[in-house]
């Protein structure tokens, strides 16, 4: 997404979409959170035993994610989603380091299906990212630097301090 062209904001209604979330550090349970905010399903994709962040588990013990206890597999992104979209996955977070040969793979699939996918700190290997957003009842305010520094999109949204 650091390109030299500025992004398409806009809006995107993810009731009931299924969220696939790949790791298990404070930023996937950040993603969770997210997802269960606009109404998706997040589902994680971590092996058994891995060390959850708190706000995971918590989660996950409370039925709002599903923890599908293995390494992550291509044919997950086939396999986890909604019947009525011929069970592909609605949206991808990779939220281990962008350095990692999976992560790279997770969105060389992804864009070959057209699957959207995140990738933390990577915007050249993302097709969306989050913007910051600041919500007030109905209103909701984002802001973007398109991929060119986070902390000064999340001053703008807040009005103040990053």
């Amino acid at each position: 997404m650091a390109h030299d062209t500025n992004t398409m904001l806009a809006g995107v209604y993810c009731t009931d979409n299924i969220h696939l979330v790949v790791g298990t550090n404070p930023l996937a349970a950040a993603r969770c959170t997210a997802s269960l905010a606009a109404g998706a399903c997040p589902v994680l994709v971590a092996p058994a035993g891995a060390d959850l962040h708190y706000n995971l588990q918590t989660k996950i013990e409370q039925g709002l994610v599903r923890w599908h206890q293995k390494a992550f597999e291509d044919e997950d992104l086939f396999t986890l989603g909604r019947d009525e979209v011929g069970r592909t996955v609605d949206a991808v977070f990779v939220t281990s380091a962008p350095r990692e040969a999976l992560a790279a793979r997770i969105s060389s699939v992804c864009r070959r299906n057209r699957i959207p996918v995140n990738v933390v700190d990577a915007p050249l290997l993302s097709t969306f990212s989050l913007l910051s957003t600041h919500t007030d009842g109905p209103l909701q305010i984002g802001v973007t630097t398109n991929g060119r520094g986070c902390k000064l999109a999340s001053r703008g949204a807040m009005g103040g301090d990053a």
